[in-house]
């Protein structure tokens, strides 16, 4: 099993070293950095707020979502981590694969 554990950090190595994730990276930086940004960002989580307190969904929630999520910056950012958990869904499936082989003792009812 130290051999499996190994091998995850290796994987875990090469995701941190791929493009998908050095973008994602430079993104997160230039939008911390970034002032309109953190100002739709505010007003999103202002207006986010009153909704979990009220759990009513307002019109000013719903243009400060659009406002946000279709910055240039932010609609970038989403879509490469968007890209992202498709990958990780697709090894986790991989993974689950694995444990539902028909041979495994676990699914054969012992």
């Amino acid at each position: 099993m130290l051999d499996v554990l190994i091998k995850t950090d290796d994987t875990i190595d090469l995701i941190d070293q791929s493009d998908i994730i050095k973008s994602l990276k430079k993104l997160k930086k230039e939008i911390d950095k970034n002032d309109e940004v953190q100002m739709l960002i505010s007003n999103f989580n202002k207006h986010k707020k009153k909704y979990e307190n009220d759990l009513i969904i307002t019109k000013q929630l719903s243009l400060a979502k659009e406002e946000l999520y279709n910055h240039p910056l932010i609609y970038e950012y989403r879509k490469l981590f968007n890209e992202l958990n498709l990958s990780i869904l697709l090894f986790n499936t991989k993974i689950l694969k694995l444990l539902n082989n028909k041979s495994n003792v676990c699914n054969n009812g012992v």
